[in-house]
């Protein structure tokens, strides 16, 4: 069964996210169900690991999420999928170092297989 939905900019697969001092994030989905433009849309619940380029001490290690759309279809698993609006919040080994940058745009029409 595959359902559409127009709606948010989702971040996807081919988003284009960066730590504060612009490693490039590894994005790897959980999820292979829900799709934007052939790209398997990021979910809350995902962590990605920037290519910091700072020092070991002081390196993002990783990206962690909150602020994902409310959408309805998504609800009953409860995740929620990342958007523009989502807010990542970049980690180093002692604690908090920044917020990642969403770079590239989203994508509005999603499909969802299952």
């Amino acid at each position: 069964m595959m359902e559409e939905f127009v709606m948010h900019e989702f971040l996807t697969t081919k988003a284009i996210i960066e730590c504060p001092h612009h490693g490039r994030a590894k994005l790897t989905p959980s999820q292979h169900n829900i799709i934007a433009n052939g790209q398997k849309i990021l979910l809350e619940t995902d962590t990605h690991i920037p290519k910091c380029p700072l020092s070991p001490n002081n390196r993002c290690i990783i990206i962690k999420w909150s602020n994902g759309s409310q959408f309805s279809y998504l609800k009953k698993e409860r995740v929620k999928p990342l958007t523009k609006a989502s807010i990542g919040t970049c980690y180093n080994a002692n604690g908090k170092s920044g917020f990642a940058q969403i770079i590239s745009p989203g994508q509005r029409k999603v499909l969802t297989i299952g």
